[in-house]
C-alpha cells in the first residue's frame, strides 16, 4: 500500500515536508473553466524532484445550469500539458456536491471521462464522497463509471482529530462503506480516510498499480482487506457492529423528514429514516442546526417532507449510549443542539 497526500493552492509553494510523510503526491489544477492553483508547478515540481508517485485532479463544478463538461475537461488539459499523455501520471476527476455550488446531475464524470481519453488514450480516476456514491438524495448511479479506478473520501473522524491508518481502521471502513458500492465492491482504489493537517488516502496496490491505472489499465481487484456482505453474520446486531468498528458513526447520506415543530425552546425534525418507533420530541427529535435543507439550502425552510442531511461537523463521531433494549444508539450532540440524540440502530447502520 502506498500513503498518499493530496494538495491545493492551501499548501502553499513548499510541500516537501509533506511528501517527505508520503509515497504518492495529487496535485489540484483546476477548476471550472477559468480557474489554476497557483502553486501547481511549484507542487508538481517538488513531487518528482522528491521522486513521489504523481496524480494531478481537476474539481468540476456546474454554473447557471450549463453543461460545460467538456470545456472544463479542455482547461485540465491544457493547464497539466505533457503530464496528460505521461503514462506515470494518474489524471483524476473530483467529483461532490457543495452547498456553495449548483447541483451536479451525476452524468458529467463519463462525460469529463471521455473526452479526456479521446485526447490521451488515459482513463481518469474518480474522487468521490460515500455519500454520494450512494446517491446522496439526488438519485445517482454509477454503472456507467465501474470500470474506472475510483478513490473514496469518508472521514471516521472530525477534522481536528488526528488519524493513523491501522488495520482497525480498515476493517471499519469495510463494513461501514466498501461492503456496500455494487459499482465497485472489491475493486475500490484509494481512500481518503482523514483531512487533519492536509488530507490523508492510502492506496490499495503498490508502486506498479499505480503507474499500471495511471497509464490506462484494467481495474483489477485491490490488495484492500476486503470483507464481503455476505460475511456478516446474519444473527449479529446492528449495535455490535457498532462496537466492533470502535464505537463509531457515520451519517453522511440524506435522508427525508415528516415535519418539523418548535419543541423544547428549538427547532427540531421527526425523520422516521433514522428515528426509533416509537417516536418521542425529547429522545429522537434532530436540532434543525445540525442539519443542512437539501431541499432549500438558502431558505432552510425545513418544509414537511424535505430533504436534509447532518452538517459535516455532525455527521460522524463516536457513540455515546446505547440501549440494547429499545435497539438504539445514543449520540451526544451537544446542550446547545438538544443533548442526547437517540436513533434506531438499524436504521443508524444501514444509513451509513
Amino acid at each position: 500500500m502506498l500513503k498518499v497526500a493530496d494538495v491545493s493552492q492551501y499548501q502553499g509553494n513548499d510541500i516537501s515536508g509533506i511528501a517527505n510523510e508520503n509515497d504518492a503526491i495529487i496535485v489540484k489544477a483546476t477548476q471550472s473553466t477559468g480557474y489554476v492553483n497557483p502553486n501547481f508547478s511549484a507542487q508538481v515540481a517538488t513531487a518528482q524532484s522528491m521522486g513521489r508517485q504523481l496524480g494531478v485532479y481537476h474539481f468540476i463544478e456546474r454554473e447557471n445550469n450549463t453543461d460545460d463538461t467538456e470545456q472544463q475537461a479542455q482547461h485540465f488539459l491544457d493547464t497539466i500539458g505533457d503530464l496528460a499523455t505521461n503514462p506515470d501520471v494518474a489524471l483524476i476527476l473530483d467529483f461532490e456536491n457543495n452547498a456553495a455550488y449548483e447541483t451536479l446531475t451525476g452524468y458529467e464524470p463519463r462525460k469529463f471521462a471521455d473526452y479526456v481519453q479521446s485526447k490521451t488514450g488515459k482513463k481518469i480516476w474518480l474522487y468521490i464522497s460515500n455519500a454520494d456514491i450512494r446517491g446522496g438524495g439526488h438519485g445517482y448511479t454509477w454503472s456507467d463509471m465501474a470500470d474506472y479506478p475510483v478513490w473514496v473520501a469518508g472521514y471516521p473522524y472530525s477534522a481536528d482529530t488526528p488519524v493513523i491508518y491501522d488495520e482497525d481502521l480498515q476493517n471499519w471502513a469495510n463494513g461501514a462503506y466498501f461492503s456496500n458500492m455494487p459499482e465497485w465492491q472489491d475493486k475500490v482504489t484509494m481512500w481518503q480516510y482523514s483531512s487533519n493537517g492536509y488530507d490523508k488516502s492510502v492506496f490499495y496496490g503498490d508502486v506498479e498499480l499505480w503507474k499500471h491505472l495511471s497509464a490506462g489499465g484494467a481495474v483489477t481487484p485491490s490488495e484492500m482487506p476486503y470483507v464481503a456482505p455476505d460475511n456478516v453474520k446474519p444473527e449479529e446486531s446492528a449495535i455490535d457492529k457498532f462496537k466492533e468498528v470502535g464505537n463509531r458513526f457515520i451519517l453522511q447520506g440524506d435522508f427525508s423528514i415528516q415535519t418539523c415543530q418548535f419543541i423544547n425552546k428549538m427547532y427540531q425534525c421527526q425523520s422516521e429514516d433514522l428515528a426509533a418507533d416509537p417516536f418521542d420530541w425529547d429522545d429522537n427529535g434532530i436540532c434543525t442546526k445540525l442539519l443542512t435543507d437539501v431541499s432549500d439550502p438558502v431558505g432552510r425552510s425545513f418544509e414537511d417532507g424535505a430533504t436534509v442531511a447532518f452538517l459535516q461537523r455532525f455527521n460522524h463521531g463516536t457513540i455515546d449510549e446505547y440501549n440494547v433494549s429499545a435497539n438504539t444508539v445514543g449520540i451526544d450532540m451537544g446542550q446547545e443542539f438538544g443533548g442526547m440524540l437517540w436513533l434506531d440502530a438499524d436504521k443508524a447502520w444501514n444509513h451509513a
